[in-house]
């Protein structure tokens, strides 16, 4: 009984996550304007422009995260 009782909560949980991230991203579409979508599209465009800008915006998270820590 107890493992059915934790496999429902991690279902559960794992639910809610999932909901929680495409109300997030719908709302983030919505908030970002045309424009900026236009420079993700021109910007991703290339192999090397997309691999500079991740690995840029990683770093960048990754410093910030280091900071407010």
């Amino acid at each position: 009984m107890l493992t059915l009782d934790i496999f429902a909560s991690i279902l559960a949980g794992l639910g809610l996550f999932f909901v929680g991230t495409k109300g997030i991203a719908a709302n983030l579409g919505q908030l970002a304007g045309r424009s900026l979508r236009q420079w993700v599209a021109r910007s991703t465009g290339n192999y090397a422009m997309s691999a500079a800008i991740g690995t840029l915006a990683g770093a960048l998270v990754q410093s910030t995260n280091a900071i407010t820590v």
